[in-house]
């Protein structure tokens, strides 16, 4: 993994043109952020539309804007931030101050020759803060990332020329790169076959996937595959897709991760609770790191052993590994046997499942000794050597110290901010937790701003949070990610990555549905109900008798998804189907 960083790194340094020094003195200043629009549907994660503009006049105003779903529009200026579309040229600020301000959120295609008047732009002449830019040049993306004028600039990642391989994980190369430049959104071509392999991936690592739509099939390909964003060039297309997508629930399974691992009937954090997680098939797995005085990392939530070991009030920063793995953990069983397990024993029973590791950074909350003996160095010493775990793994913390050290040593994993926690650190020096700046997840334009300085996930209770702020965040390549479930409630969320404590419940829901053959009677169509195979979320196959939802039909061809809805420990959980296109007999 060393080597793979290096080259990633040593790829984003790259001088694209000379930039002026930046300060914030711009001749007009527009800060208002825009409420991402919806469209009525059952849908729990609502992907948002974006509008590939060709012509100004379909640029949608009135009761079609209002009811086409779009809530951002890409433009691509030229080398003096012009924009033609058509016979048509004007500037970007009179673009801006017509068609934008206040209705969308713009979206700036730039490549290395426009670049450099985008930030000039920002610096001398209009200074737009709720403004994303999207390229296929990562070099670009790097330059944004490095302006301080652009330090609220949301971004893309194009890769519609990226083929999206088979194998999730060959996509990691992507989001690395992406987490480098804090780039949330990577974008695919709508109409790529393995298009559902990236969105379910992408978003299992706290990215959001855009897909590029040419027409109305392919716009509801694209949602049913559980896309986070839909790029049309037809403001109708993505509000007649919609209509489809009545039904609630989700366009692929929620992400459920298990908190400390499965605690119904092992202890919390221990491998049994890993290798429980794997089994009850969560796709997430939380455990708790801690430093020992010897440099081994070891897993707990506390600083202290006193609440889940048979031997209380061991602190583990000044204890060697040898002595604190003696010790027995308040097994659940006699047969367990277990002790405070290393990071290396969990790399080992989840390296060859799909289990995604949520890392907490909890190291004796950052006091000043743990900060002494270089915990981030010792532990991404683990991680490096198990090359094989690239893209199966993140972290998350309350602490800044920690936060900072990994952006720095390792930009490409992304972090997670729990809470305005104060280090030890930092109550040492006097001074306030995370400079003070933490903002509540309502306040979202301070919020944006909190996650770009630090390069922080949105990952925090959702207690506060509204449908319409989430939507908002989305649309600006945000998930939030939320913690900690004591039962199935998240279900009815728009949650990314719901933590429980319950999540063995979801071992035997639905998590896919996967038709073996591709053939239907015209009976079973006006039936309006379909028997097909489905995989549950550990991973078993059971036949259900599924809704189908009718998309279009050519002769004796007919495309439709399917849809089932169960209960799940008293809250409603659907899941739709990929489009899929069978053949009548």
């Amino acid at each position: 993994m060393k080597k793979v960083l290096l080259s990633v790194l040593l790829a984003l340094i790259v001088v694209v043109a000379p930039i002026t020094t930046i300060n914030v003195s711009a001749r007009s200043v527009y800060s208002n952020y825009i409420n991402a629009r919806t469209i009525s549907s059952g849908l729990n994660i609502q992907p948002t539309a974006v509008m590939e503009v060709s012509d100004f006049a379909d640029i949608p105003t009135g009761a079609k804007l209002m009811n086409s779903g779009i809530t951002s529009l890409i433009f691509t200026p030229d080398d003096q931030m012009n924009i033609t579309l058509g016979a048509q040229t004007m500037g970007f600020s009179q673009v801006f101050d017509t068609y934008i301000k206040g209705l969308f959120i713009p979206v700036l295609r730039l490549d290395k020759n426009t670049v450099t008047a985008f930030i000039n732009m920002m610096n001398s002449t209009y200074y737009i803060k709720d403004i994303m830019v999207i390229s296929s040049d990562i070099d670009v993306l790097q330059t944004i990332s490095e302006q301080e004028i652009c330090s609220v600039v949301n971004t893309v990642y194009d890769l519609q020329n990226v083929k999206i391989p088979q194998n999730r994980y060959d996509l990691w190369q992507y989001i690395a790169k992406s987490n480098v430049t804090y780039t949330n959104i990577l974008m695919f071509d709508g109409n790529d076959t393995n298009l559902a392999i990236a969105a379910e991936y992408l978003s299992s690592m706290c990215k959001v996937t855009w897909a590029t739509c040419d027409d109305y099939i392919s716009t509801v390909n694209a949602i049913s595959c559980g896309v986070y964003g839909v790029v049309t060039t037809n403001s109708n297309d993505f509000a007649n897709a919609m209509t489809n997508f009545k039904k609630q629930g989700f366009t692929k399974a929620q992400n459920v991760g298990a908190h400390r691992g499965i605690t119904s009937y092992a202890n919390e954090n221990s491998l049994t609770a890993v290798a429980g997680a794997i089994n009850e098939g969560a796709t997430h797995a939380e455990i708790d790191i801690q430093l020992t005085r010897d440099g081994e990392i070891l897993l707990c939530h506390d600083m202290v052993t006193t609440q889940v070991s048979e031997t209380p009030n061991v602190y583990f920063e000044p204890t060697l590994s040898s002595y604190i793995r003696t010790l027995k953990l308040n097994d659940y069983s006699s047969k367990y046997d277990e002790t405070f397990p290393t990071l290396e024993e969990v790399i080992d029973i989840a390296v060859t499942s799909d289990l995604i590791l949520i890392i907490e950074l909890k190291l004796e909350d950052a006091r000043t000794t743990i900060i002494n003996k270089q915990p981030i160095e010792k532990f991404l010493n683990i991680m490096r050597s198990h090359p094989e775990m690239d893209g199966k793994w993140f972290c998350i913390t309350f602490f800044r110290p920690f936060a900072d050290k990994m952006r720095e040593l390792a930009p490409e994993i992304p972090v997670g901010f729990l809470g305005g926690a104060t280090s030890g650190y930092e109550l040492d020096q006097g001074i306030a937790g995370w400079d003070g700046e933490w903002a509540p997840i309502g306040n979202i334009s301070s919020k944006i701003a909190f996650m770009h300085k630090f390069k922080t996930l949105l990952d925090e209770t959702y207690e506060t949070s509204s449908d319409q702020t989430m939507q908002t965040y989305l649309a600006r390549g945000y998930v939030q990610n939320g913690w900690t479930f004591k039962d199935l409630s998240h279900f009815k969320t728009r949650l990314n990555i719901a933590t429980s404590d319950v999540s063995e419940k979801c071992a035997m829901l639905i998590k896919k549905i996967i038709p073996t053959q591709f053939t239907i009677s015209e009976s079973q169509l006006s039936s309006g109900k379909l028997t097909v195979l489905t995989q549950n979320y550990n991973g078993w196959t059971q036949e259900r008798v599924c809704d189908i939802i009718p998309i279009s039909r050519e002769g004796n061809t007919v495309k439709f998804m399917l849809y089932y809805l169960e209960n799940a420990d008293g809250y409603n959980y659907g899941l739709y189907s990929q489009l899929l296109t069978y053949e009548i007999i």
